[in-house]
């Protein structure tokens, strides 16, 4: 009778074994399931920072251009202004030697 237990009690022992390798295994996935949402949840905040990063960087560049514009006009301006006034200059040297 023990000899016909023995097989049976051998494949209990391989299914208990088989049960708790897979319990174990359960247990890995259900960690490395954990960790993995973790690293998404970490990189979708990285997103959203990079993602608010790039509009502020896209408002200041805007803004920078504007003052580049603005300092361009100027420039020209005062470039106007000295060639007007260089002219002046010579008209005015002109008016003075004509009454010498």
């Amino acid at each position: 009778i023990d000899k016909q237990k023995e097989p049976h009690a051998k494949r209990l022992r391989q299914c208990e074994e088989e049960v708790t390798s897979t319990k174990r295994d359960i247990d890995t996935l259900k960690s490395q399931a954990s960790q993995l949402e973790r690293e998404i949840d970490i990189e979708k905040r990285d997103t959203e920072a990079d993602r608010q990063s790039k509009a502020e960087l896209h408002n200041e560049m805007e803004s920078l251009k504007r003052c580049l514009d603005k300092a361009a006009d100027s420039t020209t301006r005062q470039a106007e202004i000295a060639a007007l006034n260089e002219q002046m200059i010579k008209a005015l040297e002109v008016e003075i030697s004509q009454h010498k």
